[in-house]
């Protein structure tokens, strides 16, 4: 009698384990089945955002070069850009007079005078009294 009790207690115990390894193996299943399809999700936006790499690489190598004209200009306004930059360097760098810059103002307007110090360019430059007046004081 005692046999056929551990026998029995036995059996139960072995059916319980094998009910819980077959949810086991179930879960796993279904966790390959979620990375699978994860993983081919990523594969497709992987190979989508290259295809877009590399057309975009393809637009860029046939993109065309500005025209002669263009080109012209922009070397011809460099240049000048160059030739004028010793004429503005001390006022850029504050060490020479203020630099005055007429603005034409549209019709009908008022002339105006810009002075490149209100735009923080350089100080405004202190004049020395003349040299007449000292002499004047001192005699």
């Amino acid at each position: 009698m005692e046999l056929t009790v551990k026998y029995e207690e036995i059996i139960v115990r072995r059916r319980a384990l094998l009910e819980e390894m077959e949810e086991r193996r179930l879960q796993l299943k279904g966790q390959r089945h979620l990375h699978r399809e994860k993983s081919q999700a990523a594969h497709t936006r992987n190979q989508s955002l290259l295809q877009e790499l590399q057309n975009m690489e393809q637009n860029l190598r046939e993109a065309q070069l500005p025209s002669a004209q263009v080109q012209n200009l922009e070397s011809r306004y460099w240049a000048c850009v160059e030739e004028s930059v010793p004429a503005w360097e001390h006022c850029l760098l504050g060490k020479g007079p203020e630099h005055t810059t007429d603005v034409r103002p549209a019709v009908g307007g008022k002339h105006k005078t810009r002075r490149t110090y209100r735009l923080g360019l350089s100080q405004p430059a202190r004049l020395a009294p003349p040299e007449e007046s000292k002499k004047d004081s001192l005699v």
